[in-house]
């Protein structure tokens, strides 16, 4: 497991493997799942749970204020994921000003 977190956080990308990904993705699963994985998957970076069961921001390399930041655009980026898992599977249109308020 350590040695796929240390690819998770590598700065190259392969975009092949990033459209054999996309293409394994939209045939398996439904984009309910695929944002509950984004979600899931942003979250755990930035979790902290205690000083043994911690994301990956906390291991030494990330100042305070990345830290910080990281876990404001995480908690950006899960309302966004839920507004637009809404908005394209449940077709569900939003008054403009609940939508401002999460879009800013």
């Amino acid at each position: 497991m350590e040695d796929k977190k240390d690819r998770l956080f590598e700065k190259e990308m392969d975009m092949k493997k990033v459209m054999e990904g996309i293409y394994n993705l939209l045939e398996n699963y439904t984009m309910k799942e695929i944002m509950k994985m984004m979600r899931e998957i942003s979250y755990d970076v930035v979790s902290y749970y205690g000083p043994s069961q911690k994301g990956q921001i906390y291991d030494g390399s990330y100042s305070e204020i990345n830290v910080e930041q990281a876990s404001r655009i995480q908690q950006r980026l899960r309302d966004m994921a839920d507004l637009f898992t809404q908005s394209v599977v449940d077709h569900r249109e939003f008054d403009e000003e609940y939508l401002r308020k999460y879009l800013g």
